[in-house]
């Protein structure tokens, strides 16, 4: 399904943004903090990053659009790399809990491949 990117909040009394520059198109990968929009409202130019990571499906807005906040910039689709995790719970907490018995290492990921359950550890 896809999810709709809307133009944030921007600051207090903006209501709207002209799009000045787009960086993403259809098919694109998207990571967290990856600028996807560049706006200028009447108080500044701001490049606006992504929160997620995901594949941009289609995109409404083109450059030079003045558009308000809430308005669909584009839509995507959510990569969600912890379904795996997710659906395989029962297998990660044990891990998790063997992993956490020493307090100076950090799981950033889990992941599962041909059967073996790998983590992702870093010291603090």
């Amino acid at each position: 399904m896809a999810l709709e990117f809307k133009l944030p909040e921007l600051g207090e009394n903006i209501e709207q943004a002209e799009i000045v520059k787009i960086m993403i198109s259809a098919g694109d990968k998207i990571e967290p903090d990856q600028i996807i929009l560049e706006i200028e409202t009447d108080k500044a130019t701001v490049e606006v990053p992504a929160e997620f990571s995901g594949i941009v499906k289609e995109v409404k807005a083109k450059e030079g659009d003045t558009i308000k906040i809430g308005d669909v910039v584009f839509t995507y689709e959510e990569k969600n790399e912890n379904a795996k995790v997710k659906s395989e719970k029962g297998k990660y907490s044990k891990v998790e809990t063997e992993i956490k018995k020493s307090d100076d290492v950090s799981i950033s990921k889990m992941y599962s491949s041909d059967n073996k359950i790998e983590a992702a550890a870093s010291n603090k």
